[in-house]
């Protein structure tokens, strides 16, 4: 099993400026895109929380937006042009680019989709997720938090 995490770092010049050039306009919403420094608690947790899980998949908009700390040995890079067709690029919506995440190459059949503000906080089993090929449509409230930062 897989854990795939979207990821995106509003603080990053090279992509305010595609968002100003995409969108039209010069700002954004820094509430919104803000980086809020949990991507390392959410890996973290896979690590200690979710032992069977074999790859997980970063996928951001473009290299500037992995953090510098990310060890690629651990955790793999997937960029949107790796697999959203280039005529839907650029895109900022999340649900478009989750549209798209089973063209991850490499992605297991079994994959569970995170984003930076998921957090396992208690032992995990691959049964928690999937149980003979089919997604569990429940979890125990223990086992996972969403942090209320807003």
């Amino acid at each position: 099993m897989d854990v795939v995490i979207t990821y995106v770092n509003g603080l990053d010049p090279l992509w305010q400026q595609e968002y100003a050039r995409a969108v039209g306009m010069d700002t954004f919403l820094a509430k919104r895109f803000r980086d809020w420094g949990t991507l390392p608690y959410l890996l973290r947790g896979i690590q200690r929380f979710m032992r069977f899980v074999e790859d997980v998949f970063l996928v951001v908009s473009g290299e500037s937006q992995v953090p510098a700390w990310v060890d690629r040995n651990r955790l793999r890079v997937v960029l949107h042009s790796d697999i959203i067709p280039s005529e839907l690029l650029p895109v900022f919506n999340a649900s478009a680019i989750e549209m798209f995440l089973h063209r991850i190459p490499g992605l297991s059949e079994e994959y569970v989709y995170m984003n930076d503000d998921l957090f396992p906080v208690a032992a995990c089993t691959a049964e928690d997720f999937f149980r003979g090929g089919r997604p569990v449509l429940w979890m125990k409230k223990s086992s996972v938090t969403i942090s209320a930062i807003w």
